[in-house]
């Protein structure tokens, strides 16, 4: 990542980097995007995420922020309540998510900030 740095910087995104390799979850040694729910897929993946996090606060001593793009799209109510204990658990973190009517995503846990029209504003 060092090395792609003026790179990065010049192109606007990253070209290397873990985000990048491809990854190979499998379920009793059957490939998950053959033989997993879209939800079971969801999950697989933000599990793999937090386990990047928690080695990455084991080796730098802090938790990184984590910032999750939909996370509980393809989940039910159930699993989208334990997962987002989890993300409540962690320590900072960025969700972007249209699902809000059904989890209590609002409160002293939460800010909450809707995007309209290009300007953000902080609502609960």
């Amino acid at each position: 990542l060092r090395a792609g740095r003026e790179q990065a910087s010049r192109l606007g995104y990253i070209r290397c980097g873990a985000h990048r390799e491809p990854v190979d979850i499998r379920f009793d040694g059957r490939p998950a995007e053959q033989h997993a729910s879209q939800g079971q897929l969801k999950l697989a993946f933000i599990a793999w995420r937090m386990a990047e996090a928690a080695v990455f606060t084991e080796l730098g001593g802090e938790k990184p922020t984590l910032v999750l793009d939909d996370p509980f799209s393809e989940l039910d109510r159930g699993r989208a309540m334990s997962l987002l204990s989890v993300f409540d658990s962690w320590g900072q973190t960025f969700l972007a998510t249209a699902r809000d009517d059904d989890l209590p995503l609002q409160g002293d846990r939460f800010a909450r900030i809707e995007v309209r029209g290009g300007h953000a504003e902080r609502v609960g």
